[in-house]
């Protein structure tokens, strides 16, 4: 089975000029209060680096993609390569260097749907480094670094649930871990849950599962819970989510997004006001959850008929909520925030003429980023929203295909607690992503 390609030091580096930087006319934000102006970058010229040409296509969340390490300086990435296998790399930030791939788990699938089953990153409350990842609608695995704040050494992998798993959610809060899923109910349905499980040891030993969406089977089918953002904030676990499903079958369209959250010292749901939904939000709650209604056109293009792509939810110091997600409704496509404002959401615009959101970071007090691609996938921007009142271009990268058949951007997510390595993510032909698992395509970095 083939092995990671890695790139010769120096690293293959595209660095766009800071005059290339995002123009963002057209894009202010329609709100009742103040609406953010554009005004001219003035952060240093970040490097798109490309690390190695041996991933595969992975349908990633708008998280757990990597994270910086304080205690051994040292900044972690995960992706699959070869077959799904699933790799974790540092970067040393006292060295100034990425230091060589290490398999965490030879996964040997090439089966039609398992690009489901990628990896992701969290470190547990006692320093170790897992990764968990699924085999899709069966089981979902965690595979632990054998020592502290190092991705050295040969990892040991555990199976934790074996509840039709779909898509891996971990979150570590204090000394707790949680592991959020999907639950594939009944595809045929098409119908999906949304379910949570606790872990106080560091993943030894895990609590039952719990049910906390729950739509049940409903006449118009939108029955499948699709989380794509989970966010610790202020001692609770706020979800963003769509409704797929539809009468046509499963994932064939999908519909509105939602904000709940999880109280894990109650083990309760409420909307991100405070509102009670009980133990589990069910659809008699959701109106409640409702952060923009979006139904789906009836098209053959896939964007239009799932009008909320990826979201990711985030707060402020002072607790304000807001949420980034990419919408392509009425025929328009844009990158928006929703802001909540007592128990209403307002809606703001990053970006027009694109919907292809990958994340949403905070980066201080009340200032968030926003990370994107152009409409093909061959851009990768990044705009700041300071203080809620100012829309501030961070960078515009073109992307490198490093030689390879790669076409476009895969996923990309921001680094968290991150240092200078920012952005990780992968490449992909579009053509061939979901059939091709020989691992050939690019990994790469965005440092500034």
């Amino acid at each position: 089975m083939s092995r990671p390609t890695v790139l010769a030091a120096p690293l293959r580096r595209r660095t766009a000029l800071a005059a290339a930087l995002l123009a963002l006319a057209g894009s202010a934000v329609v709100l009742p209060s103040a609406a953010p102006t554009a005004v001219a970058a003035t952060a240093s010229a970040p490097s798109f680096d490309v690390l190695s040409t041996d991933a595969t296509f992975q349908c990633r969340r708008s998280f757990g993609g990597g994270l910086y390490d304080p205690a051994s300086d040292k900044t972690f990435i995960t992706y699959n390569g070869p077959q799904m296998d699933v790799y974790v790399r540092a970067y040393n930030h006292a060295t100034s260097a990425w230091e060589a791939p290490v398999l965490v788990k030879d996964q040997n699938q090439t089966g039609k749907y398992d690009y489901h089953n990628y990896s992701t990153l969290v470190l547990l409350p006692n320093g170790r480094l897992a990764v968990f990842f699924n085999k899709h609608s069966v089981a979902s695995y965690m595979a632990t670094a054998p020592t502290a704040h190092s991705a050295d050494g040969t990892w040991t992998t555990n199976q934790i649930s074996g509840d039709w798993n779909d898509y891996p959610m971990p979150v570590v809060l204090g000394d707790k871990l949680y592991f959020f899923y999907s639950r594939n109910d009944d595809v045929n349905y098409p119908y999906r849950s949304y379910k949570v499980m606790s872990s106080d040891d560091n993943g030894a030993t895990w609590s039952a599962a719990s049910t906390i969406i729950d739509t049940g089977k409903t006449a118009d089918k939108f029955d499948e819970v699709y989380a794509f953002g989970v966010a610790p904030i202020n001692g609770k676990i706020y979800i963003s989510y769509t409704l797929w499903g539809g009468p046509n079958g499963h994932a064939k369209q999908g519909k509105d997004l939602y904000v709940s959250v999880y109280d894990p010292a109650t083990g309760r749901m409420s909307n991100a006001a405070g509102q009670s939904a009980g133990s589990t939000v069910n659809t008699a709650d959701l109106p409640a959850h409702l952060v923009k209604a979006a139904s789906p056109a009836d098209s053959g293009d896939f964007y239009a008929t799932h009008p909320i792509q990826y979201s990711q939810v985030w707060a402020t110091d002072s607790g304000q909520i807001y949420v980034g997600f990419g919408e392509a409704l009425g025929g328009q496509r844009n990158v928006r925030y929703g802001r909540l404002n007592g128990s209403t959401w307002q809606i703001g615009t990053v970006k027009s003429g694109t919907a292809q959101f990958f994340d949403m970071v905070k980066t201080g007090t009340g200032d968030f980023e926003f990370l994107f691609a152009n409409e093909d996938f061959t851009t990768l921007s990044s705009v700041a929203l300071r203080g809620g009142t100012t829309l501030e271009p961070v960078f515009d990268l073109p992307v490198d295909k490093a030689g390879t058949d790669a076409d476009r951007i895969d996923h990309a997510v921001y680094i968290e607690n991150r240092r200078s390595i920012s952005v990780m993510g992968t490449m992909v032909n579009y053509a061939n992503q979901t059939n091709d698992y020989s691992g050939k395509w690019p990994v790469f970095a965005v440092k500034r």
